[in-house]
């Protein structure tokens, strides 16, 4: 679907059978857990719950990756993990 090809994302979802991994109906979700993910994304919007490593590597991600030719799929760069050391490190 990243790249606007609908069919093709629709297609390869029913095939991988998804469907019975999502909740069909509301009582199949459990109240708490709602409320829990919805204080995350509350927190994740305003971005104060973070530590500064936190928030420096959710600033690094998305730069860090990207989509190669041989590979359909964003890889991050060969570097990633001893930069997200370095942004983890503390002193």
């Amino acid at each position: 679907m990243a790249f606007g090809e609908r069919r093709e994302a629709e297609l390869w979802r029913r095939q991988a059978g998804l469907e019975a991994l999502i909740p069909q109906t509301p009582e199949d979700i459990d109240r708490g857990d709602l409320n829990a993910a919805l204080q995350m994304l509350d927190s994740l919007r305003d971005g104060t719950c973070f530590s500064p490593a936190a928030s420096a590597v959710i600033a690094y991600v998305p730069d860090a990756l990207g989509f190669v030719e041989e590979v359909d799929l964003p890889l991050p760069q060969p570097d990633f993990p001893e930069r997200i050391e370095e942004l983890t490190a503390t002193a």
